[in-house]
């Protein structure tokens, strides 16, 4: 079963992931507390890892930088929601961070089916690249 991280703050992004991936039979984890993410998020490592930068804390940003930069999920793509304002500047900000090719972006508001679609198109694409 596929795994999507999501590293979210406001209840209507979670609750938007949870509803498209339900659709497909796949799970969604949650990060609320950062003291105790990593370990919970090792033992379930994500196919794909999705977050708000509109609204994500410092730690949570943090966390997601930390993930990113570790040899064990630096493979794990990442889906940044940003306005479509903010989008820009931001991505290009947090992509610069990684420098992996694996950051994908998504503009609020979106569709569940637009969310589910990137993340398929992003599951076929690392299945290809990673075929494990």
């Amino acid at each position: 079963m596929k795994t999507i991280l999501v590293i979210e703050d406001e209840g209507s992004i979670r609750d938007a992931v949870n509803s498209a991936v339900k659709e497909i039979g796949w799970q969604t984890i949650y990060c609320t507390d950062i003291s105790f993410e990593i370990k919970r998020i090792v033992q379930h490592l994500p196919d794909i890892i999705v977050a708000d930068i509109t609204s994500l804390s410092s730690e949570k940003a943090g966390l997601l930088m930390h993930l990113k930069s570790s040899a064990s999920f630096s493979f794990i793509p990442v889906v940044l929601i940003a306005d479509s304002k903010q989008r820009g500047n931001k991505k290009v900000n947090m992509k610069n961070l990684f420098d992996d090719g694996l950051i994908y972006c998504l503009s609020k508001p979106f569709t569940n089916k637009e969310l589910l679609t990137l993340i398929k198109a992003i599951i076929k694409q690392t299945e290809t690249i990673n075929p494990w």
